[in-house]
């Protein structure tokens, strides 16, 4: 009767254990489901990362397979091959990745300095602030630009307008709004950046006069 007693609370202890270890599963499956990654929008005449060597190795070596390979089986015979690579070959295709990654940089510096950049740095920004702050933290709130502005309006305008013609997801319009604001003149641009701002100094005065 005693080792039938202890039996049976082995059982139970085993399935309450099995049964919290797949609720502590199904947990975890909910919370790595509910944090969405937000893609980050890039700009038309942004540099292109460059590849690694590995990469670099695979894009020579997979002109020179059999076709009908699926591409992962292709994947795992040429890790195989890279592991096995004389290193002098290796090194080459090292030296190939830091030549085009100094090339990159430099393609970089001047592309940052650029109005697309600018204008594709402030959509991301403005995306970031719709999905909400990071962590549970409170949204920074940054004052507007006369970019944010001009996009504001044109949104509204576009909204306003649909037709078939018209570009409607996310991307394709903010590609859009950059396109027409890198075509406006520098005076037209000075408007939106005093518009900014006026309104900037109309909300600092505002704060000022509140109660502490």
């Amino acid at each position: 009767m005693a080792e039938q007693s202890k039996k049976k609370t082995n059982q139970t202890n085993s399935a309450s254990e099995v049964s919290s270890g797949t609720e502590k599963q199904k947990n975890e499956k909910i919370s790595k489901s509910s944090k969405t990654k937000i893609k980050k929008i890039k700009g038309e005449n942004e540099p292109k990362k460059p590849l690694t060597a590995f990469f670099l190795f695979l894009k020579d070596e997979r002109e020179k397979m059999a076709p009908g390979i699926k591409i992962d089986e292709q994947t795992r015979i040429l890790k195989n091959k890279w592991e096995q690579l004389d290193i002098s070959k290796k090194d080459y295709y090292k030296e190939q990745y830091t030549k085009n990654q100094a090339k990159y940089k430099e393609e970089m510096e001047k592309y940052m300095k650029t109005d697309e950049y600018k204008s594709v740095a402030e959509e991301n920004v403005n995306m970031k602030k719709m999905k909400g702050g990071k962590n549970g933290k409170p949204k920074i709130v940054r004052k507007p630009s006369g970019y944010n502005i001009f996009v504001k309006e044109e949104r509204a305008k576009i909204s306003q307008n649909k037709n078939e013609e018209e570009p409607q997801g996310f991307k394709e319009i903010t590609q859009l709004i950059s396109k027409k604001w890198r075509g406006l003149t520098d005076s037209e641009k000075n408007e939106y950046n005093k518009k900014a701002k006026d309104m900037n100094d109309d909300e600092e005065s505002v704060s000022e006069n509140r109660e502490p």
